[in-house]
């Protein structure tokens, strides 16, 4: 618990007021921005911060405070389905179905939830890449460190720009009130980012003890720019990134071979297995996978002897006859 409450410490903006005459005193076990990102020890924690926004969020009520969650929640896929043609929403909640129907306002929380979960990592990310390269340590725990940190900037931008187009590009972190509003810059720019960012994690992802199980390789970062490419090669029409695509994907492949028996995929013990490219690490016994897959109550219609399922959303007919029809 001590270490969690640091990992979302270090994120936050830790500024002090501070009093004039006898109410001033130097502090003698606060940890702040100027005093913390000293040792191998709390570059490690910084950059597990990352992971704590990707997967729970900060939110100081618990599991029902509606900020509970953080990007890879419900909403992330939900969102994109229902952005899409893939799937169209059956609640009467206007918040989704207003996603379905393509009329977000700015007070749709969903949406607004999802963009700050994506800021709020990426602000994480850009913690570890500011503070953690003056660290005097293992250096090739330190890459690894900025590796993964760019990595997950990468993957965030990546997932920004294909559900906004030209978004907020912030690659330093700011605090308080110098965290100031920014224009959107043009996805090109943030291409490059993505790109450099994914190039570095492919080289620089090599510490052992911090590869899988929730944490990415070098050939994640190979798996996602190979995404990437493919995108920006169908955006822009530049055919050379199709081959580009096709590189990186076969670099992927070789790491990650598919399992003989489909079957095995799913079961517990095979957690892990040669298939994950990479995983967002839920951990059932603090409930974190309650919210993390609702799968059940959101796709399965309302059956006789099934619990909880609801049929929020469904496939659309477009979806159905592009996938068993054609």
């Amino acid at each position: 618990m001590k270490s969690k409450i640091a990992s979302f410490l270090v994120c936050g903006a830790l500024a002090l007021s501070s009093c004039s005459g006898f109410l001033d005193e130097e502090p003698k076990g606060s940890i702040t921005s100027e005093n913390y990102y000293k040792t191998e020890k709390d570059a490690i924690s910084a950059t597990n911060a990352i992971y704590d926004y990707l997967i729970v969020g900060y939110a100081p009520g618990g599991l029902w405070d509606k900020n509970y969650g953080g990007v890879f929640y419900n909403d992330y896929w939900v969102l994109q389905d229902l952005f899409t043609d893939n799937a169209e929403s059956n609640q009467s909640s206007i918040q989704y179905t207003s996603v379905d129907n393509m009329q977000i306002d700015q007070y749709n929380e969903p949406v607004e939830l999802l963009w700050r979960d994506f800021y709020q990592t990426i602000k994480c990310c850009n913690v570890v890449l500011d503070k953690v390269p003056a660290i005097d340590m293992n250096e090739t725990l330190k890459r690894h460190l900025l590796a993964e940190a760019k990595f997950f900037r990468a993957m965030m931008y990546f997932d920004l720009i294909r559900m906004f187009g030209d978004v907020p590009l912030r690659e330093h972190n700011v605090e308080g009130v110098d965290e100031q509003i920014l224009p959107r810059a043009p996805k090109e720019n943030i291409y490059e980012l993505i790109i450099s960012d994914l190039q570095t994690a492919e080289t620089d992802l090599t510490y052992e003890d911090r590869l899988g199980g929730g944490r990415p390789y070098a050939e994640s970062a190979s798996a996602l720019l190979a995404r990437v490419y493919l995108t920006y090669a169908a955006e822009y029409d530049a055919m050379d990134y199709y081959q580009r695509a096709i590189d990186k994907a076969n670099l992927a492949i070789a790491k990650f071979p598919m399992m003989s028996n489909y079957a095995d995929l799913f079961k517990i013990a095979n957690r892990f297995n040669s298939e994950i490219i990479w995983g967002a690490n839920f951990s059932s016994a603090l409930s974190q996978g309650w919210k993390g897959a609702q799968f059940l109550v959101r796709l399965l219609p309302t059956l006789d002897g099934v619990d909880n399922s609801q049929g929020w959303e469904n496939a659309t007919e477009d979806l159905y006859n592009r996938v068993y029809v054609n």
